[in-house]
């Protein structure tokens, strides 16, 4: 089974989630926000509709925090965070201490 990881639950992030787990893979998303966290499941849930897919069992799991994925089953992880510079470095900054080695930034 093969993990993604993605940080940012907006649009692009909901939609890229959805992409994964219509394939088959379990998507991490990690967002801060409670608010978009909680309408997750029902945005992706509509995204994989509308790519002829669903959510299966345990495929799409919320964090709040990017400390609480099981990082060593993550092979992927795409980066979906605001278009602000100093946010990004320092998603990267976390996400090279946690990520596994084997895992794609």
């Amino acid at each position: 089974m093969e993990h993604v990881a993605v940080i940012g639950g907006g649009t692009m992030g909901a939609d890229i989630a959805a992409i994964f787990v219509a394939s088959g893979w379990t998507a991490h998303v990690v967002e801060p926000d409670a608010a978009r966290r909680k309408g997750l499941p029902e945005r992706i849930e509509k995204s994989c509709g509308q790519i002829g897919g669903s959510i299966a069992a345990g495929r799409l799991v919320a964090h709040g925090a990017a400390a609480t994925p099981p990082w060593k089953d993550v092979a992927l992880v795409i980066e979906c965070a605001p278009e602000e510079l100093a946010i990004k470095r320092k998603v990267f900054a976390e996400l090279e201490q946690l990520a596994g080695p084997e895992a794609t930034l």
